[in-house]
């Protein structure tokens, strides 16, 4: 269900994904390392004991932006397996608490589940 909206207009109107880019951590000196970094370009957040969402607030080299519609430049050539199968990755089975995360990101998933 979640592959019929890859690449919709929704994407093409939202790009969060591409316009920040973010891992999770179960290591909590990553959480704060990052944290302490003196720079608004990155947020740490706790998404439950054990577990913290480091994001990094840096556009995709690959992001353009075109007529108010947002596209890859590397769509078809080179691309991480996580941006061709993002929002794919999270689904019903992912950790719940990661996908109320994303959720916040991607109003595709918001609108699936």
């Amino acid at each position: 269900m979640v592959d019929d909206y890859v690449n919709s207009e929704v994407c093409q109107s939202c790009a969060e994904c591409c316009k920040a880019w973010w891992i999770y951590s179960d290591l909590k000196d990553d959480a704060i390392r990052a944290s302490w970094l003196d720079t608004d370009l990155v947020s740490v957040n706790k998404v439950k004991d054990g577990l913290w969402k480091i994001s990094f607030h840096i556009p995709c080299k690959q992001l353009l932006e075109k007529d108010g519609k947002y596209f890859c430049k590397a769509h078809k050539g080179l691309r991480p397996d996580y941006c061709r199968t993002y929002p794919m990755n999270f689904t019903e089975d992912s950790d719940k608490d990661m996908l109320e995360f994303e959720k916040r990101t991607c109003p595709i998933l918001r609108k699936i589940s």
